[in-house]
């Protein structure tokens, strides 16, 4: 019986980049029962044969004791067969595996010669850079050299928070995966602008794989159909960034056969360290893989410098260098076992036949960046007009219409009808606020009113004078069923609107006659010409009207926005935000279909957050979206088909002015709790970021890991500072309102005035419900919306 050959003898074909370095260390340092030697170094690159013996020198011949088993330099693949098949016993091991580690572009020619040979083959990713090509390798091997192991280098399936990752998601600890998210922001890779192509292959093919790789759950190909992607949109941009590099950035959201959502973002330019995450939301609770720190140790400074932690790796063979050596030896071991297990070469059938499925993603992510780059610029040079052309809508906005402020005779009307209120007008004394609505904002919003010490609960307005007068008993106001009786007295200085939104304008038309600042929760109107009027009737009583966009309020969100735009000098220019809204109890599905669009109620906040922060309106909208709530797909079948609702939804907005992108994911089904997230991404490659807080500090730790208090339970706890600051700023209005009364100011037509505030107001709240409109448009139709908005002459 002849006896096994245990020695495994590797030639690599290595380039220019650290990675073959990487692949040595790794092949040195294999597991010792596989008995791995480097036999033949190949410079693969153009221009690295000279270097091949100086790397054989500095990189491999250290470790070896005897000059015999250094390993041979070659010019060419052909040249080391050629060696190999006149090697004798007496000389290093004959070569049985190829490794490639070479310039991507060469990886297909390398690889075809090597399975010709029937060596086998480790490649680092791509295995090639077309889908043709892959194919023509997995059909030479199928038809000469079966047996044939071939390894892909995907070392992100190799790392251990991934693959951590991967088997909590088998286990079913967080349900069924219905959105994943993975986050690659690199250190600078290149200062030169790369093709779509070369971004796609070079740097995005590795999230790729991981996404599918995440998606299954049943073993490599047992469900390949289920993968792939049945509606993509990507879309890639260039801006100058940091030390005269750029900052090249690729977007995918995805929807998949399984009906998975999925967000890729990869991006470049990066001088916080490897950015490096995955999220997996689930039908019970959600997964994260964090980013890996360089240190354990924290500095924590004089008040009120903060906490300092240790950054992440800056360089991808530090991140990663695990995962390498793990890879490697897996191939090895595939070799190894391939000697007397038959099952290994259905394995790698399996395996590239998962490679094929990566690539025809890739392609498809290509010509989905290059249409979408084709189309864009037709629409943004006018050359496509409003229509539904090329794929896509094109909508075509009116300018925003200018305010008229009051006039003269409308100021007297006024000035007379609040001869009452201003006879006994103090301006240091808590003002009178009605609030109209004694529903769940009407409760909170009558606790802080009744808490702070600037305002009183004048009326409390509501139909239903049994809910309102429980709500009095407890924080004050008399109760009328009518906004008519409350502002008729004199006693009030201020109206908040809690009500149903389709009251909305009735009650803003009565308390602007009656001159009052008016605070009203969003949204102002359903219908535009509705929000235009709302605005209109308040500017013409020189009254200001104010929306309730809380988020702006947040201090956790404020602390982020407020240093995007404000210190541009430290922290750059805008270039991404990203925004994380997860609604937490989720309501039952009767109640959904009420609420409607999930873009118009829930996802609103989020994109007036975006919008406020950039500045400007966006040029395109893109929505892939789906309904996982237990029971809405049922009940959505039983509705009108413009009346059907999804539960979670993934916005991908493009501000082509500012070369800005947001991405944008909400959920109505969020178990872990309300999950309220921001990062802004600068050109200078920096982030800020605004995370969950917790309940409470309290934490336990145990041999299970550390566990630690959940996230606040409700929008009403999750923003309880906001909603105080809410009041604290019209109270503002109103106190400035009043001493500009008082003192008789003059109407002017500056930035303070009440029509300014309501022309800001208008145009924010109609820039909001364009995007809301064109997100809802682009969830029915599965096309990508252009907003192009004309100009006033």
């Amino acid at each position: 019986m002849a006896s096994v050959k245990k020695e495994i003898g590797v030639c690599l074909v290595v380039g220019h980049d650290e990675t073959g370095r990487v692949l040595v260390d790794a092949l040195l340092n294999a597991n010792r029962r596989l008995h791995a030697r480097i036999v033949a170094v190949v410079g693969g690159a153009e221009g690295a044969a000279k270097h091949t013996q100086e790397f054989i020198d500095t990189e491999i011949a250290p470790f070896h004791l005897d000059a015999q088993s250094v390993p041979r330099a070659f010019a060419t693949l052909q040249e080391a067969f050629e060696w190999d098949e006149g090697a004798t016993e007496s000389k290093s091991a004959s070569i049985d595996a190829v490794v490639i580690a070479s310039p991507k572009a060469t990886h297909y020619d390398y690889a075809l010669a090597a399975l010709q040979a029937g060596k086998a083959v480790f490649c680092q990713s791509p295995l090639a850079l077309s889908v043709e090509q892959v194919q023509e390798l997995i059909e030479k091997r199928a038809a000469k050299h079966a047996n044939s192991v071939v390894l892909l280098g995907l070392h992100k399936r190799y790392d251990s928070d991934f693959e951590n990752l991967k088997q909590r998601l088998i286990t079913g600890v967080c349900g069924r995966a219905e959105l994943i998210r993975i986050i690659s922001r690199v250190p600078s890779v290149t200062e030169q602008p790369q093709s779509t192509r070369d971004t796609v292959y070079n740097h995005l093919y590795h999230d790729l794989d991981l996404l599918l790789w995440l998606l299954e759950t049943k073993g490599e190909g047992e469900e390949e159909e289920l993968l792939n992607p049945v509606q993509l949109h990507a879309t890639r941009k260039t801006v100058p960034g940091a030390a005269g590099g750029v900052v090249d950035t690729i977007l995918v959201v995805s929807k998949h056969a399984n009906e998975e959502l999925a967000m890729l973002e990869w991006s470049q330019g990066i001088t916080y360290g490897f950015d490096q995450r995955v999220e997996v939301f689930g039908s019970k609770g959600a997964l994260h893989a964090e980013n890996n720190a360089t240190s354990t140790v924290a500095y924590s400074g004089s008040y009120p410098e903060g906490q300092f932690l240790p950054p992440s790796p800056v360089e991808r063979v530090q991140r990663y260098q695990k995962a390498y050596a793990r890879e490697v030896n897996h191939f090895l071991t595939l070799i190894a076992e391939q000697r007397q297990d038959p099952a290994v070469a259905e394995r790698t059938a399996r395996h590239l036949n998962r490679v094929l499925q990566v690539t025809r993603f890739a392609e498809a992510i290509v010509a989905a960046v290059e249409s979408t780059e084709a189309v864009a610029q037709k629409v943004l040079s006018g050359a496509l007009t409003a229509g539904q052309e090329a794929g896509v809508i094109i909508e075509s906005l009116e300018a925003f219409p200018v305010l008229k402020g009051p006039e003269a005779g409308a100021l007297k009307q006024q000035a007379d009808r609040e001869s009452v209120r201003h006879k006994d007008l103090k301006l240091g004394a808590p003002k009178r606020l009605c609030l109209v609505g004694a529903g769940r904002m009407g409760g909170i919003r009558a606790v802080d009113i009744a808490q702070h010490p600037g305002a009183r609960l004048s009326y409390l307005v509501d139909i239903d004078t049994k809910r309102a007068g429980d709500i009095a008993a407890k924080y004050g106001g008399e109760v009328v069923s009518q906004v008519d009786d409350a502002l008729k007295t004199g006693d009030v200085d201020g109206v908040w609107i809690a009500v149903g939104t389709r009251q909305h304008y009735d009650v803003i038309k009565r308390s602007s006659e009656a001159g009052l600042p008016i605070y009203c929760e969003k949204p102002i109107a359903l219908d535009q010409n509705e929000v235009v009027l709302s605005y209109q009737v308040a500017a013409s009583h020189n009254v200001p009207l104010l929306c309730g966009w809380n988020r702006r309020f947040d201090p956790h969100f404020t602390s982020v926005t407020n240093k995007a735009k404000k210190d541009v000098d430290s922290f750059g220019g805008v270039v991404g935000i990203t925004s994380t809204s997860g609604d937490y109890p989720t309501p039952p599905p009767e109640f959904l279909i009420q609420l409607g669009s999930i873009f118009h109620d829930l996802m609103v906040h989020d994109i007036d957050l975006v919008m406020h922060t950039v500045g400007a309106l966006p040029t395109s909208v893109m929505t892939i979206a789906n309904t996982f709530t237990a029971g809405l797909k049922e009940k959505n079948a039983e509705q009108k088909e413009n009346d059907r609702v999804v539960d979670t939804a993934v916005v991908l907005l493009k501000f082509a002015q500012k070369g800005i992108t947001a991405l944008l994911m909400a959920r109505r089904h969020n178990p872990q709790g309300y999950d309220q997230r921001l990062e802004v991404l600068s050109n200078k490659g920096l982030l800020l970021a605004a995370s969950n807080p917790l309940k409470t500090t309290y934490s336990l730790a145990s041999g299970a890991g550390r566990q630690v208090d959940s996230m606040p339970f409700t929008f009403e706890d999750r923003y309880a500072a906001s909603y105080k600051a809410e009041l604290e700023k019209f109270l503002e209005v109103v106190n400035d309102n009043d001493a500009k009364k008082v003192a008789g100011a003059a109407v002017g037509d500056g930035d303070d005035s009440a029509r300014a505030v309501c022309q800001r107001g208008l145009e924010e709240a109609l820039g909001v419900a364009h995007v809301c409109d064109a997100a809802l448009k682009s969830q029915r139709t599965g096309k990508e919306v252009f907003l192009v908005q004309k100009t006033l002459n």
